[in-house]
């Protein structure tokens, strides 16, 4: 079955990348032609790549994507203009746009706030309000509490989650960047076979660029010809396209509207360490109880939608019964995605870092940031707030990982503590603030996490569960390895020198 898959992953990756290419060839052959045999037509793509530049200059673009796009502009003049026409001036595709404003409802009409609740609320400090207005003014309600547990594995995680897959009796909803073959989708898939003749809805969302060559092909076939409803994310084509870097990076399960998981946890046997593809693999994942799944329910209906319009009634899905025996604290699911008007997920990572009073704890797989963050992290440090950073030892992909190691000097040198998981590799998109507030989600510290991709988290306040956050996050530090700056200096000049060009580019990556 390995052989199967690499053999049909190799297959359609080398002609999607070959097609792309002669596409490549034929518009730079084109253009270039035009331009030695028409002066005017040369004039006229220099005008073009002069007025695009200006115009990328003012527009609300981030300053960093705005350099990355300016270099080859002004590098290659005829082509500059006429590439970031085609590829860089809309994130999404004009599709998905049109099918997301048709999916507000899922906001407007099913995520309400509980009054009570936000009166409640009101009562906590105002540094926690602040950060609880900024996600109930993007349109993500408040929850108490009714019920949380968050595991610091995947290992843990995944018997707690074949143990809610059997007890299900209504529907289940399963949304996730990467399904691997292998123990961990076998056994969830028996699951879903099972109560599908139990008479279950089951439903089902992968994305085709995160699951490509490790699912058998015509996979969602298969699963159709099951019973089970499935929908594959902006599949891959073989096309010159900027809409191919937006992909489906959530990792949502659903069931019953009662639980509902997320985190960093896809589905694949490294995330449980069945198998070791980069030494020990610490993950992140969190499950809620109660009307705070809704906001997941939501999340998972709108993408549902959004890869298939329909006018299919949802109501009878939401959890309608809040629980009158709730935990302390409060919980706040949110997403962030490139079709809003706010990095809502950058938002929320700024404003956790600024409402930070003593320390601050980042466990994360990639540090390739902007001018934003990196300020903001630099600047808590100097105001004295310990702010302490985790990356992997053993890198997933050598490139990205010299890309988050030219982040350290900078960091270091404003006070922050970098440190390096030495058992393996870290996955976990975690942050925790003075132990009292918490993230636990799908968005990482890069560029295609915050700007491209469609994520989710769930913000915590004063819970048992952010606590416990805290403890991993306290314990993950103690088997890491601090980057000292004598470190950073030995770094190969070549390196260095990949490290700075990468990173000029990196929101293009």
């Amino acid at each position: 079955m390995q052989k199967k898959l690499s053999g049909f992953f190799y297959r359609k990756t080398t002609a999607i990348i070959i097609l792309i290419l002669l596409q490549l060839a034929f518009l730079v052959l084109s253009i270039w032609r035009m331009a030695n045999y028409f002066p005017y037509v040369y004039l006229a793509l220099l005008f073009i790549s002069l007025i695009v530049l200006v115009w990328l200059i003012n527009s609300d673009t981030n300053p960093s994507y705005k350099l990355a796009w300016a270099i080859p502009i002004l590098a290659l003049p005829v082509f500059g203009g006429i590439f970031y026409l085609l590829f860089g001036t809309s994130k999404v595709s004009s599709r998905l746009k049109k099918n997301m404003l048709l999916q507000q409802k899922f906001k407007t009409q099913y995520l309400t706030q509980n009054t009570q609740v936000w009166e409640d609320a009101q009562k906590e400090p105002a540094h926690i309000v602040s950060q609880m207005c900024y996600l109930k003014n993007a349109g993500y309600p408040l929850y108490r509490d009714e019920g949380s547990c968050y595991f610091p594995l995947g290992d843990l995680k995944f018997p707690k989650m074949l143990a809610e897959l059997n007890k299900a009796k209504k529907y289940i909803f399963l949304e996730y960047f990467i399904i691997a073959n292998g123990t961990m989708w076998q056994s969830v898939l028996s699951i879903l076979k099972d109560k599908v003749k139990q008479g279950v809805e089951v439903r089902v969302i992968f994305d085709d660029c995160g699951s490509l060559g490790l699912l058998p092909p015509n996979h969602e076939k298969e699963l159709r010809d099951a019973g089970i409803k499935c929908r594959v994310f902006n599949p891959l084509h073989p096309s010159l396209t900027i809409t191919m870097n937006n992909r489906d990076h959530r990792k949502i399960l659903i069931i019953d509207g009662t639980v509902g998981f997320t985190g960093g946890v896809n589905i694949g046997d490294e995330y449980i360490n069945k198998i070791s593809v980069h030494g020990h693999w610490k993950d992140s994942a969190i499950m809620l109880e109660g009307q705070a799944v809704n906001t997941l329910i939501s999340l998972f209906l709108e993408m549902w939608n959004l890869i298939s319009p329909s006018d299919e009634d949802v109501q009878h899905y939401y959890n309608q019964n809040p629980c009158e025996n709730h935990c302390s604290g409060y919980i706040q699911p949110y997403s962030s995605d490139p079709l809003s008007e706010d990095t809502v997920g950058e938002n929320v990572y700024l404003n956790l870092i600024a409402k930070a009073n003593r320390e601050i704890f980042i466990l994360t797989p990639y540090l390739i940031i902007d001018n934003e963050l990196t300020t903001a992290l630099c600047l808590a440090a100097k105001n004295g707030v310990s702010v302490n950073i985790v990356t992997p030892h053993m890198a997933d992909k050598w490139y990205v990982h010299l890309m988050t190691v030219s982040s350290y000097p900078k960091l270091i040198k404003a006070g922050v503590n970098i440190y390096e998981y030495t058992p393996g590799f870290v996955h976990s998109k975690v942050f925790s603030v003075d132990g009292e507030i918490a993230s636990v989600g799908t968005i990482n510290m890069d560029y295609r996490s915050l700007y491209l991709h469609f994520e989710c988290g769930v913000v915590l306040y004063r819970t048992e569960t952010a606590k416990a956050i805290y403890e991993d996050c306290k314990n993950v530090v103690k088997v890491s390895q601090k980057i000292t700056p004598e470190d950073c200096k030995k770094v190969r000049w070549y390196h260095r020198l990949f490290q700075q060009l990468t990173r000029v580019f990196s929101p293009l990556m």
